[in-house]
């Protein structure tokens, strides 16, 4: 039997719902008696104008709700399609047609309340064209008609509301609308979906009003029937709320991405019940609470995300059991006490990442059971002890990031066996002893970090062998010596960082000559020597040039005015003479420098990015030329103090309005200084 009407036709109804329910059809009246704990779904419907019905429907084959068709108010209208064992093959044609009929409408409706600025869904309008054949709209038959079993409409900037009539697609499988500007809540409706399989609504602006998420959340009715579900992707909206208890219902899930939401409370125990998911995304949300021990229950895990939150307490013994995990993600949330040995047990893991946590304690050497490891995340905790020796079985391991812990005692000789090995990142720890020998096997490596230790000796020159190497930062050890000549052959350096220390020396040639260098960083040494006039040229990119407090001598290189990337010039303390290159005004990009003689201020009028001005501990006489005033709007700083600069200071000087700090002391000015403008107190 098949009815179709209107709420405003008559005004005797007769309340309808799926099969845990029996009721009666009456003219005037109806009966209605509550069986099973399922939430109630009612459709009221007048009856047909000629009716003899009395016996109620327990006395007659089950009727089932083959499909409920939920219109926008604007329409007022329900349809209930009903398919019965007795109706006549006229009605059961007539219910088919009507249920195809069904679909289209549906459609129809979720079209109405989305804006389509890009006319994505043209072919929708088309009233010769069979919904099967629209845009995003993918039929099977089912009893010889074409029904909607896929909706797919990913990245098509629609803008609306999600229409809860899609709930009429009573075959739908897949239901795709990913990026887009989709907003509102997700409608309940959808949890009447028992045939979906994919649901797929990430990358909108989806989320539920604040007073309805404390009284009916999101996720409920959407999801509590959804038996059939096997992918749930909710990411990147802005869904509030905690995580659905009822999810464990949904045991097919094998896909399940609600990170980067706005998701509270604990992760509920019944995600353990999930015993065939294969991923896991929570990260991004504001998840509080300890990690429940039931997660271990996940045998068919491969990939747990859970970064980017707010959990406390200790890491359980229960993930030693996801024996099929490749990933496993939890970096910055507030995690405490120890890594548990029992990780060890996770022998396909290929990344762990615990870093940005509070974890204490000692690496466990059962870590070094993880062969397949290809990322090590530990740092920015608080792990004492030795780095574990075997470590060095872990022969795929390309990233090792240790870096700030208190992690002490020597780095292991067996490191040379990680070949494979891209980023060695150790810094800011309390390791001792020197850097080994046996580090140049590591043939592979991009990036060598072990700055801030306590790292003693010569840094040594099988360091050259690295050939790959892009960054190398030793910066503050307690290394000696000189800094050896086969750096020169590390040809990729972007970065070198020996600040700090207590090399001396001169700098090898070949290091001047490393093309790609941007970061050149030799503060705080004992280095001596000049500087090679054509430094400017062989280092074209350098972007910053560190190498104050040292001993170097000798005239600045006219060619620094071809390294027209440089931002920040260090030069101060050291034992320049001559003046500073004119040609220094045409680096655009230049924020801060020190350097000598003070012609070239002229010039600097075309750095529209000068900040700092800073000329320490030099030698430099001459005087200072009024056109400092060119600075006005940018210089904060003017540090030129200890030099043998005489004359007087311009009256200009006052009028650089943003300055911050200013010390000329140790000169050999006369007269008096003008505050002007500037409120800044002089040191003079």
């Amino acid at each position: 039997m098949y009815i179709v009407f209107s709420i405003n036709a008559d005004p005797l109804f007769v309340l309808i719902t799926i099969k845990s329910y029996e009721f009666k059809l009456l003219p005037s009246e109806f009966t209605l008696r509550y069986i099973k704990q399922y939430p109630p779904i009612f459709y009221a419907i007048p009856p047909p104008k000629a009716t003899s019905m009395t016996p109620t429907m327990k006395d007659k084959p089950h009727c089932f709700a083959s499909a409920c068709a939920i219109w926008p108010s604007s329409l007022t209208f329900l349809i209930l399609a009903l398919s019965c064992p007795l109706a006549s093959s006229a009605s059961i044609s007539t219910l088919n047609s009507s249920n195809e009929n069904i679909d289209r409408l549906a459609l129809l409706s979720f079209k109405s309340l989305v804006s389509d600025p890009f006319r994505a869904l043209a072919s929708w309008n088309d009233e010769s064209l069979h919904f099967c054949r629209w845009r995003g709209v993918t039929c099977r038959n089912q009893s010889h008609l074409p029904r909607v079993t896929a909706l797919e409409l990913e990245s098509l900037d629609l803008a609306g509301k999600i229409s809860p009539s899609l709930a009429n697609l009573t075959f739908l499988r897949r239901l795709h609308l990913a990026d887009n500007r989709l907003h509102g809540p997700i409608p309940q409706e959808l949890g009447l979906l028992s045939h979906l399989q994919r649901l797929n609504l990430s990358s909108n602006a989806l989320r539920e009003s604040k007073a309805r998420s404390q009284y009916h959340p999101w996720h409920y009715s959407a999801t509590a029937n959804l038996f059939s579900l096997t992918v749930v992707d909710l990411s990147n909206n802005l869904l509030v709320g905690a995580i659905p208890h009822n999810l464990g219902r949904c045991s097919e899930l094998r896909y399940m991405d609600l990170s980067n939401n706005l998701l509270e409370g604990e992760i509920p125990n019944d995600l353990g019940a999930l015993s065939k998911l294969k991923i896991l995304y929570l990260w991004g949300n504001h998840l509080t609470g300890s990690i429940p021990p039931d997660i271990g229950n996940l045998v068919s895990l491969r990939q747990l995300y859970l970064h980017e939150n707010q959990l406390t307490g200790k890491i359980p013994l229960e993930i030693g059991n996801l024996s099929n995990l490749t990933i496993l993600d939890m970096p910055r949330n507030k995690l405490s006490g120890s890594v548990p040995s029992e990780i060890g047990n996770l022998v396909r893991l290929e990344q762990l990442y615990l870093d940005s946590n509070q974890i204490t304690g000692v690496i466990p050497g059962s870590i070094g059971n993880l062969t397949s490891l290809i990322w090590l995340q530990l740092s920015y905790n608080q792990l004492v002890g030795d780095i574990p020796p075997n470590l060095s079985h872990c022969s795929e391991l390309q990233y090792i990031y240790l870096e700030n812990n208190t992690l002490e005692g020597k780095i292991p000789s067996d490191i040379k066996s990680l070949t494979n090995l891209k980023v060695l990142s150790l810094g800011d720890n309390r390791l001792t002893g020197s850097i080994p020998s046996e580090i140049g096997n590591l043939v592979n490596l991009n990036d060598l970090s072990l700055y801030s230790n306590k790292l003693t000796g010569i840094i040594p020159s099988e360091i050259g062998n690295l050939v790959n190497l892009t960054v190398l930062d030793l910066l503050s050890n307690g290394f000696v010596g000189s800094v050896p000549a086969a750096i020169g052959n590390l040809t990729s350096l972007t970065y070198l960082g020996v600040q700090f220390n207590n090399l001396g020396g001169v700098i090898p040639p070949s290091i001047w000559n490393l093309s790609s260098l941007r970061t050149l960083e030799l503060e705080n040494n004992n280095f001596t020597g000049s500087i090679p006039p054509d430094m400017g040229i062989t280092l074209p990119l350098l972007k910053r040039l560190h190498i104050n407090d040292n001993q170097f001598y000798g005239p600045l290189p006219i060619s620094l005015s071809n390294a027209t990337n440089l931002i920040d010039i260090q030069l101060y303390k050291n034992r320049f003479t001559g003046t500073i290159p004119r040609g220094l005004g045409s680096l655009q990009k230049l924020e801060a420098r020190n350097a000598v003689e003070w012609g070239f201020l002229d010039d600097l009028a075309n750095c529209s990015s000068l900040k700092y001005l800073q000329i320490r501990s030099n030698k430099l006489g001459g005087f200072l030329p009024r056109s400092i005033v060119n600075f006005s709007t940018t210089l904060e700083w003017i540090e030129i103090d200890d030099n043998h600069i005489s004359g007087s200071i311009p009256a200009e000087i006052g009028n650089l309005v943003s300055l911050t700090l200013v010390r000329m002391n140790s000169n050999l000015f006369t007269g008096t200084a003008s505050q002007g403008k500037s409120q800044q107190p002089l040191a003079i």
